[in-house]
């Protein structure tokens, strides 16, 4: 059950205002030394973790140890926050929002720590978990290229006369401020709530008070939400309430309020089944939860679960047994008492409350997403000459890319095909790893460069001047000469062996290689005939898109379950049904308003004002999804009420009845399904099938055109010839019935 609690306390204290010791307090909240094992403790140490210790410290213990040894009178060894954590995370989750929170406010980088995870069952809510972290670290700013020992580690920081650190390390005061405890209580609610949203829970925190919460969610308009947080906060009872008999108490208390409230629900069963959410959260709270509120507490936190210091707990329990206890503390103890167990009842009853709020809107929003699916997949499907053509347009291109990638894979085979001479030459090279193509290479490269250098040797040998060059391309010509009597060496090595030894091995590689080859042949002939395959279908495509350029692209082509007559349940442009828009009568004749006609409380209620606007009549004839436009003129009568004066029909401007569509018109049809992101799976699928419909008629129409198949329906349906007009209207009620059936 998600639930708020952050506190920033500077050194924990005892009841009578003396410091709690450091080293004692990391044991206690760490289950080390002598609370390893707690008697009559519920919560289990989970996890811990300590860091940025120094070299001196033996360990996180002694650490706390010393400094506590090393601290002034009136100082502080230690902070500590002890906040909630969320049983609706995994303990790694929880880890990581404490690391997260300790590296944005520096703690993790700058301060020795050590924490602890607390989990353990919930004190008054068997079935939840109490978890909470223990941070504690030392304000000591640490320098990590000044590393001191303990005994200048905790003193206060100085410079000498050069402006050098001399003495500890600077100390904190961020930590002291109003404003860093806002700015961390503010933060841990965000990183949690960033964690629900990311695990798609609905449950959220806030570090304000009950009072805030309610008053923004009142400014919000969420009435019901605020009825939640309508209730006086718990106080925080600490150990000294905690003894059994107190305990039991709190309990019944607590069982009598609650057995109040589901007397209350009882009574109202038959009535919570027909509310709808906001209706519920509107039952009234039993006037017996009020019986002991005594004024607003500004706290939004109930730390009652979250364990106590050692020295806290030494507190005396509520038994009588204090002897400081006067009437007046024992009257506000137990106004305490019956505050908690008031607070803890009115919780669970508004728990109970929202659950079954959240069941009901679960409810309502399966209800809204069924019927909005069956509204979608109810929607008439109407194609139009521009689907019908950018689906040809699209599948051209993918034929042409097609086309394009099948010729570049042919090049790519029949680059590496291979005749009898490159097939003898490649079985040679796998037999001698291509050692003997090297050599070859080799050798002919270096007759090559023999050959160009002679004519400059024996150009030398006449001029007396030049000896020392001569020498010098002599000795480059022999070198040469050497390396090429080794290749032609090597060369000769691989040929006997290939008439010898390796004889039948290359006849059988190449025998392997030519049906390699062969298999590689096969594979470019497909390719190819693929790709004049792909080719011959362009034209087709051509004609296909031609013969529909002559069409307006919004000329219906198709319809499916398009009523008729226009009725309130048709929707303008596919969207905005003709129901909801306003609704004039003249004449026994119904206009629905399509523009928005504006507030009538600061205009002339006497006739004089009028206004132009444009509306479709209910019961007109659907043609080709289209039906025609009016323009009204309208004045508002002393009543408030609008009148239409006058009505014509709406002209283009070359003079044509202007026609509005009952279809999505677009300039280009998208590619891909439009299916709305963050939608429930319902929707989505209802698109997704709604979409495979309309392409499976746009393929179909498409598929026609290709055929070049002339279909003597379609031209006679749009066709104004007066001889056609008895045959258009029998292939118009086919239309409507769906084309093709």
């Amino acid at each position: 059950m998600a639930h708020y609690y952050f506190e920033n306390t500077p050194h924990g204290k005892r009841r009578d205002g003396s410091k709690l010791n450091t080293r004692t307090h990391y044991e206690y909240i760490c289950r080390e030394g002598s609370y390893l094992h707690i008697a009559g403790r519920e919560e289990d140490l989970v996890y811990s973790s300590s860091g940025n210790m120094p070299g001196w410290a033996d360990s996180p213990s002694d650490f706390w140890n010393k400094a506590e040894l090393h601290r002034r009178k009136n100082g502080r060894a230690y902070r500590e926050f002890r906040f909630a954590l969320q049983e609706e995370f995994t303990l790694t989750e929880n880890i990581e929002l404490v690391e997260r929170l300790m590296d944005e406010f520096g703690i993790k980088e700058n301060h020795a720590y050590s924490y602890a995870i607390h989990d353990k069952t919930a004190t008054f809510d068997k079935e939840h978990r109490n978890i909470h972290c223990h941070l504690m670290f030392n304000e000591k700013i640490l320098e990590k290229k000044r590393p001191l020992p303990a005994e200048t580690y905790f003193k206060q920081y100085a410079l000498d006369r050069a402006g050098n650190p001399s003495s500890g390390y600077r100390t904190s005061t961020f930590f002291d401020q109003k404003e860093a405890t806002i700015s961390l209580r503010h933060r841990w609610a965000e990183l949690c709530n960033e964690k629900f949203a990311g695990k798609g829970l609905p449950c959220r925190i806030s570090e304000k008070t009950l009072s805030a919460q309610k008053q923004e969610l009142l400014a919000q308009g969420k009435d019901e939400e605020a009825a939640l947080l309508d209730r006086i906060p718990a106080p925080h009872l600490g150990s000294a309430y905690r003894n059994p008999r107190t305990m039991e108490r709190i309990m019944e208390e607590s069982e009598t309020a609650s057995n109040l409230a589901e007397e209350y629900i009882d009574t109202h069963e038959e009535d919570l089944a027909d509310f709808m959410p906001q209706e519920l959260m509107e039952l009234p709270i039993p006037a017996a939860f009020e019986k002991y509120a005594f004024g607003e507490d500004e706290s939004n936190k109930n730390p009652s679960d979250l364990d106590e210091s050692p020295a806290e707990e030494t507190a005396s329990a509520l038994d009588g047994k204090s002897k400081a206890v006067t009437p007046q503390i024992r009257k506000g103890r137990e106004q305490k008492i019956h505050l908690f167990a008031n607070d803890l009842a009115i919780r669970r009853v508004a728990r109970q409350i929202q659950q079954e709020r959240l069941y009901l809107a679960r409810l309502q929003q399966e209800r809204d997403e069924e019927g909005n699916a069956q509204e979608i997949l109810s929607d008439p499907l109407i194609i139009t000459a521009g689907n019908v053509m950018d689906f040809l347009q699209e599948k051209q291109q993918e034929i042409q890319a097609q086309a394009t990638e099948k010729l570049s894979s042919y090049k790519t085979q029949k680059a590496d095909l291979m005749d009898g001479k490159k097939l003898h030459f490649a079985a040679i090279d796998r037999v001698f790893d291509g050692r003997y193509s090297i050599a070859c290479s080799k050798y002919a490269d270096l007759g090559r460069q023999m050959k160009d250098l002679k004519p400059k040797i024996e150009s030398l040998y006449t001029e007396t001047d030049r000896v020392h060059e001569l020498a010098e391309l002599l000795r480059k010509y022999q070198k040469m000469e050497r390396k090429r009597k080794a290749y032609g060496k090597e060369i000769g090595i691989c040929k006997h062996k290939m008439t010898g030894i390796y004889k039948d091995k290359i006849t059988a590689i190449e025998q392997e290689l030519s049906e390699e080859n062969a298999g590689r042949q096969q594979t470019c002939n497909q390719l190819y005939a693929e790709y004049k395959n792909l080719q011959k279908r362009l034209p087709e495509f051509d004609a296909a898109i031609q013969s529909l350029a002559d069409k307006n692209r919004d000329e219906v082509l198709f319809t499916e379950r398009l009523p008729r007559l226009l009725t309130r349940y048709c929707k303008i442009d596919g969207v905005n049904p003709v129901g909801k828009c306003k609704t004039l009568v003249l004449d026994g004749c119904s206009y629905a308003i399509l523009d928005k006609l504006p507030p009538t409380e600061n205009l002339t209620k006497d006739g004089s004002f009028t206004m132009d606007v444009s509306a479709v009549r209910l019961g007109d004839d659907i043609q080709h999804g289209n039906v025609p436009k009016y323009l009204l003129k309208l004045s508002l009568s002393v009543h408030g009420r609008w009148n239409i004066l006058t009505v014509k029909s709406a002209l283009t401007q070359g003079q044509q009845p202007e026609l509005v569509h009952l279809y999505p018109v677009h300039a280009r049809r998208k590619k891909s399904a439009a299916v709305p992101r963050a939608i429930p799976q319902k929707i989505q699928d209802a698109y997704r099938q709604r979409h495979q419909a309309k392409v499976i008629q746009i393929s179909s129409l498409a598929e026609r055109l290709l055929s070049q198949a002339k279909d003597t329906r379609l031209d006679a349906l749009w066709s104004k010839k007066p001889d056609a007009q008895d045959k258009a209207m029998r292939d118009e009620e086919k239309l409507y019935m769906g084309w093709g059936r």
